[in-house]
């Protein structure tokens, strides 16, 4: 069995402090940091939330694109994420950090991810009052070619922090605005952001921090010191078969299998995860695989078709990345588990098998540690276990 990662470069960061929004927490909720020993944040409804909008030239600028592909994307009329050519905004979002009259507590960790569009959510229009309390401060890295942008269009400037250019004072987010700073928040916590904002008269909410962080060398462009081709996410093992191209499939979250015979049933296999110290355990179930066939077991499993397990395991392949889980085992089982996808996706998807919950869980929990991630295929217990 096969475990692919993409590759990733350490870079050190030193952001420059843009521009500063304050919004407020419309729910209570558990900040989860992922850095070992920090304590996790308990977010009361009101309390006031920074975001630092920084540049810094290691983060991996947007791809080439003309200014068509930009303002379509903008529009989110371009939001095939299976498109290569398709327009996005790369941004490291930090650990949330309390930010006090009497101190600042930092935690280092942070996650990077190429975010595309988010449909808005809906808007909620709140009255709160803060005076006197805490903060909580994230630092939103971008590259400087996002700041040149912003400056010279105002819309460019909405589509990253969801501000509309000709609305005054409490800049009441327009729905035709895409919020990517704000929506990265909200996919990598369970917070909820006001859509009422401010701009506070200053640069940053204290002095964004310096760190080193993993990026995904594919971000970066050919050319760059840091760029390395992505590798493909299912490996051709050799002297296989030649695969016949199969004709294009609507887009789904569900990965679908590279060759079907006549007799394959591909299933999403049921799944479960649940906290494990500082680890994540998530637990697949693949009844279909068995150590050794029989034909009593065969009758027995009404609908299950059983694979001797030494048959398919050199064919079959899981993939980790730190927002995405894919498997596939031929002629039996494929999953796509796109924990960017939005919860009415999940729900789709993963309610034809009773995992739904499950999916949400897990895309609340902090990103996947790709680099320590291990991976066990258990014959006898016909599961498979990964530790993130």
């Amino acid at each position: 069995m096969q475990t692919t990662t993409p590759a990733k470069v350490s870079v050190a960061l030193n952001p420059v402090p843009g521009f500063c929004v304050k919004s407020w927490a419309t729910n209570d909720a558990l900040v989860r940091l992922s850095a070992p020993g920090d304590s996790d944040i308990h977010v009361k409804k009101g309390l006031k939330i920074f975001i630092n909008i920084a540049w810094d030239q290691n983060i991996p600028p947007p791809p080439p694109a003309s200014d068509d592909a930009i303002q379509r994307a903008m529009q989110g009329l371009d939001v095939d994420e299976s498109n290569p050519e398709a327009w996005f905004v790369p941004i490291v979002l930090s650990d949330a950090r309390q930010d006090s009259d009497k101190g600042r507590h930092h935690m280092n960790s942070v996650h990077v991810v190429p975010l595309r569009y988010l449909s808005p959510m809906n808007i909620r229009r709140l009255t709160l009052s803060t005076a006197g309390r805490s903060a909580i401060v994230f630092d939103c890295g971008l590259h400087p070619f996002i700041k040149s942008r912003c400056l010279k269009d105002p819309d460019f400037k909405s589509f990253i922090i969801g501000i509309h250019p000709s609305i005054p004072f409490p800049f009441p987010t327009s729905p035709l605005t895409l919020e990517l700073a704000f929506q990265r928040i909200e996919t990598q916590t369970t917070l909820v952001l006001s859509r009422q904002i401010g701009m506070p008269n200053i640069a940053s909410k204290g002095k964004p921090q310096s760190r080193r962080v993993l990026v995904s060398a594919a971000l970066y462009p050919p050319g760059h010191p840091n760029h390395q081709s992505p590798p493909t996410l299912i490996q051709e093992i050799a002297d296989q078969p030649t695969r016949v191209p199969q004709k294009t499939q609507p887009k789904t979250i569900l990965k679908q299998s590279s060759t079907k015979t006549p007799n394959s049933q591909h299933r999403i296999p049921a799944w479960s995860c649940a906290q494990q110290g500082a680890s994540i355990r998530i637990v697949f179930d693949v009844p279909g695989v068995v150590s050794k066939l029989s034909p009593l077991r065969c009758n027995q499993v009404t609908g299950v078709i059983l694979t001797q397990a030494r048959a398919v395991i050199p064919d079959s392949t899981l993939d980790v990345e730190p927002r995405r889980i894919l498997i596939h085992i031929p002629a039996l089982y494929d999953l796509d588990l796109n924990l960017d996808a939005s919860d009415a996706e999940l729900v789709s998807v993963f309610g034809k098998n009773d995992t739904s919950n499950e999916a949400l869980k897990l895309k609340r929990m902090r990103n996947l540690d790709v680099d320590n991630a291990r991976a066990e295929w258990r014959v006898a217990d016909r599961t498979i276990v990964l530790l993130t």
